[in-house]
């Protein structure tokens, strides 16, 4: 696993404007993921449509999908909106979300509250250096590692729709 990965309102937020301004060597990495038309893994450094090499080491990716990065990588920051939270638990790695309104605060509190990700921070109180502290801390904190991966292998395991299904049919199968 190498890297982290930040999508943090697809890069067009005020909190990433300031993060690029103030710090330099963040901004390169302080991008937009929005949701791939395609499925398909990106291709390799030095080619393709979404790759941009920076400052001779980082990428800033147009498009990636989350199922196929996520778990290849030490951490990863984002808003915290419900398909991105799930796709990094899933994924099994350590997740700082840096919420900015609807349920990201939520799934923030949950995902610190299971040990699988240091605390929120919300996006009106983002800096470089307290991302950069919550990265570490996601990245170097092998018992936030460990829990993150039980998680996962937690939710490999559920029929998450099917049990959703069984919840409807049972109360509210009844009411049609």
């Amino acid at each position: 696993m190498t890297g982290q990965l930040l999508s943090l309102l697809n890069g067009k937020s005020r909190a990433a404007d300031r993060l690029k301004a103030r710090s330099p060597r963040l901004a390169p990495a302080v991008g937009g993921v929005p949701e791939p038309a395609s499925q398909e893994p990106p291709p390799g450094p030095g080619g393709g449509p979404g790759w941009h090499p920076r400052d001779g080491c980082r990428q800033l990716l147009r498009a990636l999908p989350h199922d196929w990065a996520f778990p290849r990588l030490a951490a990863v920051a984002h808003h915290g909106g419900a398909g991105t939270t799930a796709a990094g638990l899933s994924a099994g790695v350590p997740t700082v979300i840096c919420p900015f309104g609807a349920d990201q605060p939520f799934w923030g509190q949950v995902t610190h509250q299971l040990g699988a990700g240091p605390r929120p921070i919300p996006q009106k109180r983002l800096t470089a250096p307290a991302l950069a502290a919550a990265l570490r801390q996601a990245v170097h904190d092998p018992g936030m590692r460990g829990r993150a991966q039980a998680l996962s292998r937690q939710l490999s395991a559920e029929n998450g729709a099917h049990a959703a299904a069984q919840w409807v049919e049972a109360n509210l199968g009844g009411h049609r």
